[in-house]
């Protein structure tokens, strides 16, 4: 900000990036404000087709910027969405070992569903534990990729199973948009593993910062700051699930959407929205034993 240079971000989510009144930072992915809404409509589309409906939400994050704006988002919607109930807050030191007691916790509250914002080590670490005490909420939903990704999956095996995560992007998308696929081919060729959410977003990023540079004719930082404010890219222009890219006066990209993917029989599958479902969701999950 204080050199005057565009810097676009394709991954972070904390909402205070986009917040604080800064010229030259723009932001093509959601913040966690607008992603942790996302959690309560896609529950309360659940509701309409659940005899027992879901009414107790727990929120599990752990205690860097990002899980603790998360939390604050969750907490923000409770009051727009006034047919859940918050159930308990927990959050934990990230690089933990042991999360005994803050599962225990979890078990004492009885939940209906779980809304998790933790990294890849931590997820397989709470997972291993559910499974340990038993504890099988309804639903457990996470933020991020971890719960899906394919780290946890290759740690857990067949217990990575059910774990949703409000996902960005899934090669599910490919059935409707070729590009999805292309990028896909190219990332697997190069770095030997499929793609997720986390490099499809920094790939956009890229790819929104290069038009930009091109529309400026230039390499003058304000000729492509400006170029960046008058971003206009339309969906069927990138790999996102989106409306397109185009960022309001804060830097933030004003026309994101996201999707909610399950891990079924081992791989994830995109299930919410129900119009753009490549299978049907299981839920509630099965219980452990």
């Amino acid at each position: 900000e204080r050199m005057g240079a565009p810097y676009i971000s394709g991954e972070s989510e904390a909402s205070p990036l986009t917040e604080r009144g800064y010229r030259w930072f723009f932001r093509t992915t959601q913040s966690s404000r607008t992603q942790a809404r996302d959690f309560f409509t896609f529950l309360r589309d659940l509701n309409k087709s659940q005899a027992t409906p879901i009414k107790t939400i727990a929120v599990v994050h752990e205690n860097t910027l990002w899980g603790q704006e998360f939390a604050k988002s969750v907490a923000a919607y409770f009051g727009e969405f006034n047919e859940f109930q918050p159930s308990i807050v927990v959050g934990y030191q990230q690089g933990t070992a042991d999360v005994t007691s803050e599962v225990q916790r979890l078990i004492a509250a009885k939940p209906d569903a779980v809304f998790h914002a933790s990294y890849d080590a931590e997820a397989i670490l709470f997972a291993r534990t559910y499974k340990q005490f038993n504890f099988s909420p309804r639903g457990v939903l996470a933020i991020g990729a971890a719960f899906g990704s394919s780290a946890f999956r290759e740690a857990l095996g067949p217990d990575a199973n059910y774990f949703f995560v409000r996902e960005h992007w899934s090669r599910d998308l490919s059935s409707r948009n070729p590009l999805v696929a292309q990028v896909g081919k190219m990332y697997r060729d190069r770095y030997g593993k499929d793609m997720d959410g986390t490099p499809a977003r920094a790939f956009t990023a890229m790819m929104v910062l290069a038009d930009a540079i091109n529309r400026a004719g230039s390499t003058d930082p304000a000729k492509i700051r400006d170029a960046l404010a008058s971003t206009r890219i339309a969906p069927d222009a990138m790999i996102m699930p989106w409306e397109g890219v185009q960022f309001d006066k804060t830097g933030q990209n004003v026309l994101t959407r996201g999707i909610f993917v399950q891990t079924l029989d081992g791989a994830p599958k995109m299930v919410w929205p129900s119009d753009q479902a490549a299978t049907k969701l299981v839920w509630p999950r099965p219980a452990w034993r």
